[in-house]
């Protein structure tokens, strides 16, 4: 099966490893234009998908109104239960104030079987 190409101005950004059952670390992200100009969305979408692409976890997202700057929350293991061992993918659409949606960061994250069941 072919992989299909990915558009230009979307960035691959893999995530590093983490065992499941830890905590995923928050993270940011911001664009400029061509000429410095920060892109700011109006909001984002940012979800968490398993290997079949089924969304297992959408993340919580604050954006700095004045940089654009996209900061994905910090995820406790409770609040994604969903999660497997294995591959999965996020990805980031900003949306615009006119409804223009444009996907411009996505990538992967490989959690790994391991992290002691503690109570």
């Amino acid at each position: 099966m072919a992989t299909e190409p990915t558009p230009t101005y979307t960035f691959v950004v893999d995530r590093p490893s983490i065992m499941v059952g830890d905590t995923l670390d928050a993270s940011g992200f911001s664009l400029e234009q061509e000429d410095g100009t920060p892109i700011i969305p109006q909001s984002v979408c940012a979800t968490l998908a398993d290997s079949f692409g089924r969304t297992i976890y959408t993340f919580d997202a604050d954006i700095d109104p004045v940089t654009g700057r996209v900061f994905l929350d910090d995820v406790n293991p409770e609040d994604m239960p969903r999660v497997r061992a294995g591959v999965n993918s996020y990805a980031v659409q900003y949306i615009f104030e006119n409804g223009y949606k444009k996907t411009f960061f996505r990538g992967k994250i490989n959690f790994q079987k391991g992290a002691p069941k503690c109570r």
